[in-house]
């Protein structure tokens, strides 16, 4: 029979096996995090494909895996630490002086404290990666049954409940690990909530002009409008500003308030779309080609099979050292960027190159 009797021999207020199981343990979930993490998504991956479908299964272990495996990690490092609980608290950190009374902080329970932190931390955030997944996998659903209205809600209520997930992630930071006294946290933050609105004014006006966007449906995801100098496709409605996507694939995040307040134009509902270009024409060139180049100009745009009506081509203005001729026509409003972009781009280089061959 082999001796196991070293396991119990005394080592700095601990056992020989105490200090074996600790070391263990803490290999184990070393070499263990990720396949047990695997393992977990994998078996919790049943309920949410049975209210999503089987196609989400791989977003959905994408998500949750690296949270769950910090979680075990810090759950599991916490029991292994307990076999070796007693030499920790052993450890002094810091001593001082609290109200006349000493008192001292030992290295096991800062350790409690970071577990505790950690542990909410990573626990809060697998919480939003299943908001993440909950709001992909309905947004995706929205996309296919074209529920326009539902998809526009779904990216601003996921920011918000995000936000009141991470708050109350806060707070129970700050009880649990720091002892803060909430109620009496709560009550300042009462006394104190003038100074906080007005701080946030901003966010806040922000936050109501989405719903105001939503109510009103002046427009809508995918819509094209323009506002101001400002054209483009609609990519996101969030709580506080409003993601714009250009034809030439620039991004404008714009404040929700600024749509609410300025004049706004929805260019797929009004059926059409406006295209203004800007073209140098040198000053070398005699007067009587000008008129010929226009009419070239306006020919070659209408022989596009997507421009409405007859496009109009004029000198606009002059600067030092050229005329500006401004070449406007109109498109369909239910064409994708792409497609905008597409003819605007053979538009332009043909115009380009009958305005090089007049003034060379």
């Amino acid at each position: 029979m082999p001796d196991f009797s070293f396991l119990k021999q005394p080592l700095w207020y601990a056992t020989t096996g105490d200090y074996l199981a600790f070391a263990a343990i803490l290999l184990l979930t070393f070499f263990l995090k990720k396949p047990v993490s695997r393992l977990l998504a994998r078996l919790s991956s049943g309920l949410a494909i049975r209210q999503s479908g089987s196609k989400y299964r791989g977003l959905y272990r994408s998500l949750i895996r690296k949270p769950l495996e910090w979680l075990f990690f810090v759950i599991v490092l916490f029991y292994a630490f307990n076999f070796i609980e007693e030499p920790l608290h052993r450890i002094t950190l810091l001593r001082w002086h609290s109200k006349g009374n000493r008192e001292v902080l030992h290295a096991s329970a800062l350790l409690d404290k970071l577990f505790v932190f950690f542990g909410i931390i990573f626990f809060i955030l697998l919480l939003s990666r299943l908001l993440d997944f909950i709001y992909r996998s309905q947004a995706e659903r929205a996309r296919i049954q074209m529920q326009r209205a539902r998809a526009q809600v779904l990216p601003l209520l996921r920011d918000v409940l995000k936000i009141v997930l991470w708050v109350i992630g806060f707070f129970w930071m700050l009880g649990s690990v720091f002892g803060v006294n909430i109620p009496a946290l709560i009550t300042g933050l009462g006394i104190g909530g003038v100074a906080l609105a007005l701080a946030a004014k901003e966010t806040i006006e922000n936050f109501l002009a989405a719903f105001t966007i939503l109510a009103d449906k002046s427009f809508g995801l995918d819509d094209n409008i323009r506002l101001g100098a400002l054209e483009g496709r609609v990519e996101r409605i969030g709580f506080r500003s409003t993601r714009l996507r250009s034809a030439d694939g620039t991004l404008f995040i714009i404040p929700n308030k600024k749509l609410v307040d300025e004049n706004l134009e929805n260019l797929s509902t009004a059926g059409q779309l406006t295209v203004r270009l800007s073209l140098p024409l040198k000053y070398s060139i005699p007067p009587f080609q000008i008129d010929e180049l226009l009419a070239r100009l306006k020919s070659n745009i209408s022989m596009e099979a997507e421009v409405l009506n007859k496009p109009d081509v004029t000198v606009d203005s002059y600067t030092e050292n050229a005329f500006v001729l401004l070449i406007s026509y109109t498109l369909p409003g239910n064409l994708s960027l792409a497609e905008q972009k597409q003819i605007k781009s053979a538009i332009a280089a043909r115009a380009y190159v009958e305005i090089t061959a007049a003034q060379s």
